[in-house]
């Protein structure tokens, strides 16, 4: 049984502390989620879309929708500022 995911505005993301594992089981996963993040900065940036992300924290999952800044191969840029390491974030819905 999957654990219900809350949804939480992008501001309260200080109020949460992000899992330092990686929450994939699969290279291939991780490669797909590289790629929608990469995909989701474009939006951001060009388009000024957002995406949702469903994040684990050690509160348990939670989905945000966001506009993603900046990736790198470690971490998110959001809208505002706030860093996100990509190994936590469980799913990109574009």
């Amino acid at each position: 049984m999957r654990e219900a995911v809350r949804k939480i505005e992008k501001e309260e993301l200080d109020r949460y502390r992000f899992v330092n594992y990686e929450v994939l089981d699969s290279e291939t996963e991780i490669r797909q989620r590289q790629k929608l993040l990469e995909e989701a900065m474009l939006l951001g940036n060009g388009e000024r879309q957002k995406v949702r992300l469903i994040i684990e924290t050690t509160e348990g999952p939670v989905m945000v929708e966001t506009t993603v800044w900046e990736t790198t191969d470690s971490h998110i840029e959001l809208k505002g500022g706030r860093d996100i390491p990509i190994c936590c974030i469980r799913e990109v819905i574009i």
